[in-house]
C-alpha cells in the first residue's frame, strides 16, 4: 500500500487551500464597484453592489451622498417578470423630487413584459455604512426565497444606469 504521512504543513496548506476557494465563492456572489459619477455639477462616488447569491438573486444596491442631494439609498430586485424596490432619503427634499419623477422612472426601468413595484421613504436617520452591511433591515419586503428566475448581470447594471441618469437629471433640476 502507498501511504503518503501527511504532516501538519499538508494540514495547514489545505486549510488555506479551503480558505480561499470560500473567499472566491463569496466574491463571485457579489460585486461592489465605487463609481465616481457628476450629479448636479457634483462629483460624487456611488457605490454599486450586485448580488448573485443563492438567498438574495438578482438585486442590484446603489449608495451616494452629495451636498445638494443628501445621503440617498436604493435597492431593487428583479424576479422573473416582476421588479420591485425602494429608494431611501434623509432629505425630504430628494424624497419629494423623487416621487415627482416616479412615473417616469418607473417607465424608464420597466419593460413591456414587467412589472415595477417601488417605494421611495425619507429617513432622517439613514446610515449608507448600515445599509450595506445589514441590507437595510428591510430585505422581508423583497422575496428573496424565489430562485425561479435566474437575473442576468445586463439587467441589473441596466436599472442601475437608468436610476443614475434620472438621479443626475433630477440633481441638475434642484440645483
Amino acid at each position: 500500500a502507498d501511504s503518503e504521512t501527511v504532516t501538519s504543513r499538508d494540514l495547514r496548506d489545505m486549510k488555506i487551500l479551503r480558505q480561499q476557494i470560500a473567499l472566491g465563492s463569496r466574491l463571485a456572489k457579489e460585486e461592489h464597484y465605487a463609481i465616481p459619477v457628476l450629479v448636479a455639477d457634483e462629483l460624487t462616488n456611488v457605490q454599486l453592489k450586485i448580488v448573485r447569491g443563492k438567498e438574495e438573486k438578482g438585486r442590484v444596491d446603489v449608495l451616494f451622498e452629495t451636498p445638494r442631494l443628501g445621503k440617498v439609498a436604493a435597492r431593487f430586485q428583479v424576479q422573473g417578470d416582476a421588479a420591485k424596490g425602494y429608494i431611501v432619503s434623509d432629505s425630504e427634499r430628494t424624497v419629494q423630487a423623487l416621487k415627482s419623477q416616479e412615473n417616469n422612472l418607473k417607465e424608464q426601468l420597466s419593460s413591456e413584459d414587467q412589472s415595477w413595484n417601488m417605494d421611495i421613504v425619507h429617513s432622517e436617520s439613514l446610515d449608507l455604512n448600515r445599509f450595506t452591511e445589514t441590507g437595510a433591515g428591510n430585505s422581508n419586503d423583497l422575496d428573496t426565497e424565489s430562485d425561479s428566475y435566474q437575473v442576468q448581470t445586463k439587467t441589473l447594471y441596466g436599472i442601475a444606469r437608468v436610476f443614475l441618469e434620472e438621479i443626475k437629471k433630477m440633481g441638475q433640476d434642484l440645483s
